[in-house]
C-alpha cells in the first residue's frame, strides 16, 4: 500500500460518515473555534488506513465499522489532538504478533492505561490526549478515551460508552469498549479488564455510545425544531446500545395521558438535584413502549449493586421535558427481573423509624467487618504487660460511633484496640468518664506507627476521618491519661460514609406524590428518627439539610427501608 491514501478516498470516507470535505479543513463536531491544517487531518486518516490494512481482523468486518469506530480521530468530547495515533504505539510500547487474537491484543493495551481515575476528577472538564497521557490522571471519561484512543491506534474498533446516571447511586459511569463483528462488546473499564468482565458495579438504567456519525433516526432527531430537549439528549451522535451489553433488561410499558402534548417521553432516575431522564422513546399514549429498560441485574441474574437492605430493581419516573424541567406523566414504576411495580402513596398513614439516609454498601460493610475480633484493653504499665481485655468485638458492628459500658470499677491509665491479625482499621476511639464526658490522653501506638501521618484521625472526632493499615500481628492504638483514671465507656466507630442518622444534625423526609412533598424536619437526638405520619407505599426520600451530599429514595416495607 502506499504511504499516503489518495485525498479522494479519504473524502469519500469523510463523505460516508456525514462529514464536509476534509479540504474544508475541519469535520463538523468540532467546535468553532476549532480549526486543523488538511495535512494533519489528511495524515491521521491515512494512517488509520494504513493501519487498518495490516490488521489480520479487518476482513470479519464490514466497511461501517471501520468508518465508526477505527477512522475518526476524536472519540467523545474531548479538545482534539490529532497526533496521538502515531504516538501511542511508541508512548505506551505496544506490542502485536500477527498470531494474536483481536482481544488478546485489547487486553495488552488496556493494561498500559495506568490512569488513576479519583473520584475529585469528576467534576473536572474532559481532558485531551497530551493531557491524559502526560499526567496519568483524571476521571472515567478521560481513561475511556484514552483506551479507545489506544485501541484504535493499533487497529481495533472501539468507542466511548457511557452510563448517564446510575439506577443506584447519584453519579454515572464512562468505559471504552471493543466492538466485535457481530455487534457484541468487550469492555474495558480497570486495568486488569481482559474484555470478559461485562460486570457493572452498580444497576444500569441505559448505556449509550458516542458515534462519529449524526443518529437521525431517533425521535430526538426527528423533533429536534419542536421539543425542549435535556441536555444529554441534545447529542444527536449518541446511540442506545443497551442490548449489546449483557445485563438484565425489560419491555416498559407506559400509559402517557392524552393531556400530554409532548412527542417524546422520557424515563428518568432519582439524583437529589432533581429526576435525571435517562430513556427516550416517542410517545404513543397508553401505548407508549420502552425497550431494553435495565432492571438493574447482571448478565447473571444478580443484582448489580451490593450492600444491605437493596431493593430488586431500578425505580424510574415516567416523565416528559419542557423548559421548566422534567415533568411527570405517570407514577414511579419499580422495573426488576420479576417484573413491573408501580409506586402510589396510599391514604392510610404508618410510623416509620429510619436510622440511614443512604444505604450501606458492601464496601462499608467490609469497613465494618474489619474490626470483628478486634480487642480494647486496659492497663497501668506502659508495655501493656498488666493488660486487662474489657471488650471484644464479635460481630460486626455498626457504621456510627457506638459505645460499650465496661463493667470494671478499677481505674487505668492505658487504654488501646489491638487487632490481633489482619486489616487494622478504625475510623474513632473514645473513652468516657460516669458523667459521660470525653476523656483526653495522648495518642499511644507502637513506635513504628507514630509517624504515620494519618494516625492522629482516630482521635479527631471526625467520623469521616480513620486510621488504616493492610494488616500485621497485633497492631495497636491508644491513649495515655497520664494518670489512672476510672473508664466508665469506651468508644468506637469503624471506617465509614457517615450516612448514618447523626445526632445533632437536621432532617426532613418527603414524599412522591406527583412531587415531593414534605412530611416535616427534626433534629436527630440520637440515632434513629421516627416520623409517625407517613403514607403507606410511598417513595420516600431522607435528606440531611446540616451536611452531606448522599441520600437516596426508599421504601419502607415491613419495618425496613428498602433502598433504591
Amino acid at each position: 500500500m502506499k504511504n499516503h491514501i489518495p485525498v479522494s478516498l479519504l473524502i469519500l470516507f469523510a463523505a460516508a460518515c456525514g462529514t464536509p470535505d476534509i479540504r474544508n479543513a475541519g469535520y463538523d463536531f468540532l467546535k468553532n473555534d476549532e480549526t486543523i491544517h488538511p495535512d494533519s487531518l489528511q495524515s491521521t486518516l491515512s494512517l488509520a488506513c494504513e493501519t487498518w490494512q495490516r490488521c489480520p481482523w479487518k476482513d470479519s468486518y464490514k466497511d461501517r465499522y471501520f468508518l465508526e469506530y477505527v477512522l475518526p480521530p476524536r472519540i467523545a468530547s474531548e479538545p482534539v489532538e490529532y497526533y496521538w495515533r502515531e504516538d501511542i504505539p511508541d508512548k505506551l510500547a505496544i506490542e502485536r504478533n500477527d498470531s494474536d487474537r483481536m482481544l488478546t491484543v485489547a487486553a495488552k493495551i488496556n493494561r498500559k492505561i495506568t490512569i488513576n481515575t479519583d473520584p475529585s476528577a469528576w467534576k473536572n472538564p474532559t481532558m485531551g490526549y497530551s493531557a491524559t497521557i502526560s499526567g496519568r490522571f483524571g476521571k472515567c471519561d478521560d481513561r475511556a478515551i484514552l483506551a479507545a484512543m489506544a485501541m484504535r491506534s493499533m487497529g481495533i474498533p472501539a468507542a466511548f460508552e457511557f452510563v448517564p446516571n446510575w439506577g443506584s447511586n447519584n453519579n454515572g459511569h464512562s468505559f471504552c469498549s471493543v466492538i466485535l463483528p457481530d455487534d457484541s462488546v468487550a469492555v474495558f473499564q480497570d486495568v486488569n479488564d481482559n474484555g470478559d468482565n461485562t460486570l457493572l458495579s452498580q444497576k444500569a438504567p441505559k448505556i449509550y455510545r458516542r458515534m462519529y456519525s449524526l443518529q437521525t433516526n431517533t425521535p430526538l432527531y426527528k423533533y429536534r425544531e419542536t421539543e425542549e430537549l435535556p441536555s444529554l439528549f441534545q447529542d444527536f451522535r449518541i446511540m442506545d446500545v443497551t442490548a449489546c451489553h449483557r445485563i438484565g433488561k425489560q419491555q416498559v410499558g407506559i400509559a402517557v395521558p392524552e393531556t400530554i402534548g409532548n412527542k417524546i417521553t422520557y424515563l428518568s432516575v432519582f439524583h437529589p438535584h432533581g429526576w435525571i431522564p435517562v430513556a427516550y422513546t416517542e410517545n404513543r399514549g397508553k401505548n407508549t413502549l420502552f425497550e431494553n429498560v435495565g432492571d438493574g441485574s447482571n448478565m447473571n441474574g444478580f443484582e448489580s449493586a451490593k450492600g444491605e437492605n437493596i431493593g430488586n430493581g431500578i425505580v424510574y419516573l415516567p416523565s416528559v421535558y419542557t423548559d421548566k424541567g422534567v415533568i411527570p406523566c405517570g407514577r414511579p414504576v419499580i422495573v426488576s427481573d420479576e417484573g413491573q411495580r408501580l409506586l402510589a402513596a396510599s391514604e392510610e398513614q404508618e410510623t416509620v423509624r429510619l436510622t440511614r439516609k443512604y444505604p450501606r454498601l458492601i464496601r462499608v460493610i467490609r469497613f465494618a467487618d474489619s474490626m470483628v475480633d478486634g480487642i480494647f484493653e486496659c492497663a497501668n504499665r506502659p508495655d501493656f504487660s498488666d493488660a486487662v481485655p474489657v471488650f471484644q468485638i464479635a460481630d460486626t458492628p455498626l457504621s456510627r460511633m457506638q459505645s460499650v459500658e465496661l463493667q470494671t470499677k478499677k481505674a487505668y491509665r492505658y487504654l488501646r484496640y489491638r487487632k490481633p491479625r489482619g486489616l487494622f482499621s478504625i475510623g474513632e476511639l473514645q473513652a468516657k468518664d460516669s458523667s459521660g464526658r470525653n476523656l483526653s490522653g495522648e495518642t499511644i501506638a507502637p513506635e513504628i506507627l507514630m509517624s504515620e501521618a494519618s494516625l492522629p484521625n482516630v482521635f479527631d472526632g471526625d467520623p469521616l476521618t480513620y486510621f488504616e493499615l493492610p494488616g500485621g500481628l497485633d497492631l495497636w492504638v491508644g491513649l495515655d491519661f497520664g494518670k489512672p483514671v476510672p473508664i466508665s465507656r469506651i468508644g468506637f466507630c469503624p471506617r465509614n460514609d457517615d450516612n448514618e442518622i447523626s445526632p445533632g444534625d437536621e432532617y426532613e423526609l418527603f414524599y412522591w406524590k406527583d412531587r415531593w412533598i414534605s412530611l416535616g424536619r427534626q433534629t436527630a437526638s440520637d440515632c434513629t428518627l421516627e416520623y409517625t405520619n407517613v403514607p403507606k407505599g410511598a417513595l420516600l426520600w431522607l435528606r440531611d439539610l446540616t451536611r452531606g451530599r448522599e441520600e437516596r429514595p426508599f421504601t419502607y416495607e415491613n419495618g425496613i427501608q428498602i433502598w433504591w
